[in-house]
């Protein structure tokens, strides 16, 4: 008795041009257009794997109405290779058309994955630095995290310095950075999702975020840019190189180190007049420092490997030091960065100085002895 025939279900071939991407799934033919006549239409044949009706190619008895309509038994084909899998049944058997069909499926879909922006959870810490006042629009915000293959998983920018009333002592500002950070923790709790950071505001809170973010997360830094670009990293940026030395012997059983950090410009050292007595001093640098040194986040991700080697690298050296003094002159980004790369396990206290009136001072004490 023959089956009186159906369509095919609208959803299914929805699905079925959806997942072949409008193509033929043994040849790649795009099946919207007529090349003949450059004419836009559907062009696409659905085909059976196994025939619809008894005498078809490939009929298998028994088979339900939705399981021949279904998506696992049809594909997206062209009119050459409909005519040929259904001429030719023997040599396109089942498994061999099951196969094709997984196949192409499976390569749209990883290319296209491959494509698909990931989520990010975006954060701002903003506040008066250098003379400036830094803002952020939203179309500024979604052409920077679009510029990285990224989009907002949060409706809104989450704001660290919310809250910050600025000026006010880095101490108190360090505090309330503290509180945001357990309330960012509370409202989003999966660790899988990475943190897009857009960051300008006095070094030692860049690096007191920073701390609070390490080894959390994997965490992408955004800063504003120098030439017109609001806060997109520039395509092609170059990296560079940097290079860390001890330029002053310390006491062997010296409790303290200190660090300076020549990047965007060159600290003169008679400006640091604090340093620990038989302190051991370290210099990370790089050949031409310049506050528009960073134009990639390649640049970041080289400059917080150097301070985690550096880090390793004096507590060998020092194995007693247990607070490292920090003087800082560095881009936005690069203090983020730095904050994340802060190694608490083997150094627990990270005095950050500041320079004020010509000379470096003490401002911020991050870690385990902070507030």
């Amino acid at each position: 008795m023959s089956r009186t025939r159906k369509s095919v279900p609208r959803k299914v071939l929805l699905s079925l041009w959806a997942r072949a991407a409008g193509r033929c799934e043994l040849c790649g033919k795009e099946l919207d257009v007529a090349h003949a006549f450059d004419e836009l239409g559907n062009f696409a044949q659905v085909a059976h794997i196994n025939a619809y009706s008894p005498g078809g190619a490939r009929y298998k008895d028994g088979m339900t109405e939705d399981e021949l309509n279904g998506f696992d038994n049809l594909m997206l084909l062209c009119h050459e290779h409909h005519k040929m899998i259904d001429d030719n049944a023997d040599a396109y058997p089942e498994e061999v058309l099951i196969r094709h069909k997984e196949d192409w499926e499976s390569s749209i879909a990883g290319f296209v994955g491959g494509l698909a922006p990931s989520r990010a959870l975006v954060t701002t810490i903003l506040l008066p630095a250098g003379g400036m006042s830094p803002h952020v629009t939203p179309t500024e915000l979604s052409a920077a995290l679009h510029g990285k293959g990224l989009y907002a998983a949060n409706p809104k920018a989450y704001d660290f310095a919310k809250g910050v009333a600025f000026p006010c002592r880095l101490q108190d500002a360090s505090g309330q950075i503290e509180r945001r950070m357990a309330a960012f923790e509370d409202s989003y709790d999966d660790q899988t999702i990475p943190v897009a950071v857009f960051a300008l505001a006095p070094q030692p809170l860049l690096i007191k975020l920073g701390s609070l973010l390490g080894g959390m997360r994997d965490v992408r830094i955004f800063q504003p840019s120098r030439v017109g670009r609001g806060w997109a990293w520039p395509e092609g940026g170059n990296p560079i190189d940097f290079s860390a030395r001890q330029i002053s012997d310390g006491l062997q059983d010296s409790c303290h180190a200190s660090l300076v950090i020549s990047l965007s410009g060159v600290i003169n050292m008679k400006t640091i007049v604090d340093i620990p007595n038989g302190s051991p001093v370290y210099e990370l640098t790089t050949t031409d420092p310049d506050t528009g040194i960073v134009t990639s986040e390649e640049t970041v991700r080289t400059f917080v490997n150097e301070v985690t080697s550096l880090i390793d690298d004096i507590h060998e050296s020092y194995p007693r030091v247990k607070e490292l003094h920090v003087y800082p002159a560095m881009p936005a980004s690069l203090a983020v960065g730095f904050g994340t790369a802060l190694r608490f396990n083997l150094i627990s206290k990270y005095v950050v100085h500041e320079k004020a009136d010509g000379t470096f001072g003490e401002a911020l004490c991050i870690g385990r002895f902070d507030g």
